[in-house]
């Protein structure tokens, strides 16, 4: 994913046991010290990776945060020659085999989760002994279904003709409402799946197939799909792959503290390569299509379409707050309408950096609107546009961001004649405010169908957006396969030209 640039230096504390491993960030070629030390981070997301003699090579990827409490590293260096593993997904088999008796090297193979041990390179997050592997799972859900049990075995074995294989450890971890497992996590095949993802929190998952959500609109007494993790003690702690899928009229109607697909998601992991389409959500606040909350978390490759409806604060087109969590290459183009304040056309909390997203649509509010984020905190917002028409009863509206405090890089608003954004910021206070106004005089709405146009300039248009649209509609994904150019989206669609 690469470091995103532009976050603010902050001390993390790295330890190892044993001490003394050398310690490299984002890349083996950068080295920064030894453990059992400080290093300073900018703030973002991070791969580190130790090294020591006589050792396996330990990786993870980590966010380093603002608050100093939680920026701490502690690992575990396995042996080299000795038999160990991180905790195995639901199918693993995990094998070792010899050429001599003194040393033993480690396969794993895995249909549920995308990790795996290499036979003489394997660098864990998180390193277990085989005689402690144990597996666990979480459920928050009030109903009950059946599932699919998968074992994994670990077999240790030699060529030495003193030796054989032997089983020496079993688990077994369950995807819920008989999902088969993948390389990716547990397969979504249908709606009723999608929801039973909750019977399990903690396992990572992944679309086997496009979702019809159609009739979660006749669910649950009129309430609709439940957002999965439904508070911060609940939370989704893992990740979603879209593979390139899409879930389609979605309908939630929830009186809960977090609405969206995800309520309350915390933890590293990710939500990538997933579209929303025409879906339909309601909440009090904390409202966002995919997620209400989205902490220590990243977004990418992903879009939403539809409409969105709330009754509180804190209410975002992709999500409702992205605290300490990364999002980029997605947008929103639908409608948001909220008898509060405090709206964002992508997120409406922005305390995580932010590159190339985009909305387009309607807003409308009480107070406290930016057509791509509310309230910029601490990070870096770049390479981004909005579109939005952006309506109030009271006051206080940004084009682009209606609060600046982390700054704003190459970024663009449309200054529609009849809404109530004036200027792409409404308070300033502090970092870089380069955002730039785009009107009838200087290229119209279809300035942002010309993918030539910045900030989209800076895009990649080979491999994560496609230029299917070019001159007559908003960007698309690359991974959503536009062949016809009636599907490209203009903003008419969701009636902002005539809210």
């Amino acid at each position: 994913m690469g470091l995103f640039k532009g976050g603010l230096l902050i001390e993390v504390s790295v330890t190892s046991t044993p001490s003394g491993a050398s310690i490299f960030l984002d890349d083996m070629n950068n080295q920064i010290g030894e453990t059992n030390n400080v290093i300073n981070a900018s703030t973002g997301r991070h791969t580190i990776f130790l090294t020591k003699p006589g050792y396996l090579t330990w990786s993870s990827e980590f966010i380093v945060t603002t608050k100093s409490k939680d920026n701490k590293i502690d690992a575990n260096l396995t042996p080299e020659n000795s038999v160990s593993t991180t905790i195995p997904p639901s199918d693993s088999s995990i094998y070792t085999s010899s050429s001599s008796s003194s040393s033993s090297s480690i396969y794993a193979s895995s249909s549920s989760m995308a990790s795996s041990a290499a036979s003489s390179g394997m660098s864990s997050s998180s390193s277990s002994a085989v005689s402690g592997m144990s597996s666990s799972s979480s459920s928050n859900a009030s109903s009950e279904a059946s599932t699919s049990s998968s074992s994994s075995s670990i077999y240790a074995s030699s060529s030495s003709s003193s030796s054989s294989s032997s089983i020496i450890a079993t688990t077994t971890t369950l995807c819920p409402d008989n999902m088969a497992p993948s390389t990716d996590g547990c397969l979504v095949t249908n709606c009723t799946q999608l929801q039973n993802i909750q019977l399990n929190t903690s396992l990572n998952y992944a679309l086997a197939n496009d979702i019809d959500c159609s009739d979660s609109v006749n669910w649950n007494n009129g309430a609709g799909f439940i957002p999965i993790g439904k508070d911060a003690n609940n939370a989704f702690y893992a990740s979603l792959n879209g593979n390139n899928h899409t879930i389609t009229n979605l309908y939630i109607n929830s009186t809960g503290p977090y609405t969206g697909l995800f309520g309350y998601v915390r933890g590293i992991g990710t939500i990538n390569n997933t579209g929303l389409v025409n879906m339909n959500i309601r909440g009090k606040g904390n409202t966002g299509s995919f997620a209400g909350y989205l902490m220590y978390h990243s977004m990418h490759n992903c879009f939403a379409t539809g409409n969105i409806h709330s009754s509180g604060t804190f209410t975002g087109g992709l999500a409702g707050n992205l605290d300490e969590s990364y999002m980029y290459d997605s947008y929103f183009i639908g409608r948001i309408n909220s008898t509060s304040g405090y709206v964002g056309g992508v997120t409406r909390y922005q305390d995580g950096p932010m590159e190339r997203v985009y909305s387009a649509g309607y807003i409308n509010a009480k107070s406290h609107i930016g057509g791509i984020a509310d309230y910029n905190n601490w990070y870096l917002l770049a390479d981004s546009f909005s579109a939005s028409f952006i309506t109030y009863t009271y006051t206080y509206a940004g084009g682009g961001v209606e609060e600046i405090y982390g700054g704003v890089s190459n970024c663009y608003w449309y200054n529609w004649t009849n809404d109530n954004a004036t200027k792409c910021y409404y308070n300033y206070g502090g970092g870089s405010s380069d955002c730039n106004t785009i009107n009838n005089n200087n290229g119209g709405l279809s300035y942002f169908f010309n993918t030539s146009s910045p900030p989209m300039d800076k895009w990649d248009f080979n491999k994560t957006w496609s230029k299917a649209c070019d001159g007559k509609g908003f960007p698309p994904l690359r991974w959503q396969n536009i062949t016809d150019v009636s599907s490209c989206k203009g903003i008419e669609i969701y009636g902002a030209t005539n809210p």
